[in-house]
């Protein structure tokens, strides 16, 4: 009789909170692993810390564009709704999950020396350079700035 074990995501896993700023929400460890398709191999920890500093980026990025909104929450914030989300929700939300992602990404290369290994790797930091890209671009969207920028010579 043959026995084998399976990783699989642990579904009692208790929901985990990392706190942001006040005015930016709070966001839920769960809903992160679920929308980004991060499981159980990345521990809490090491999550809390990449969402915290990818938060702190985010923010500082955003800092302006808070004050100019003079409101308490981004809830506050008058914009159109999608689905369970506000449009400046939403993008926000963008923004922090694929820079989190794209750092964890980037913290959990394998370092193969094969032509395979160098072939991964370059999928990899294609990948990275994607979540960079949107996150990048729901923060332009946030604050207004298009995704062109033309400059006459």
């Amino acid at each position: 009789m043959m026995s084998g074990f399976i990783a699989t995501n642990n579904p009692n896993e208790v929901s985990d909170n990392v706190k942001n700023n006040g005015f930016f929400p709070d966001v839920d460890i769960s809903d992160f692993r679920a929308t980004m398709r991060v499981d159980q191999t990345i521990h809490t920890a090491n999550l809390k810390h990449n969402l915290t500093l990818a938060m702190t980026a985010v923010n500082q990025e955003l800092a302006d564009w808070q004050h100019s909104q003079q409101k308490n929450t981004l809830a506050e914030v008058i914009s159109e709704s999608y689905g369970t989300h506000s449009r400046v929700e939403f993008l926000y939300r963008a923004a922090l999950f694929n820079k989190t992602k794209s750092a964890l990404l980037e913290n959990y290369r394998d370092f193969d020396s094969t032509k395979s290994g160098h072939e991964k790797a370059d999928e990899m930091k294609a990948r990275i350079d994607d979540h960079l890209r949107l996150s990048r671009e729901a923060i332009r969207l946030l604050l207004g700035i298009s995704k062109v920028t033309v400059e006459l010579i």
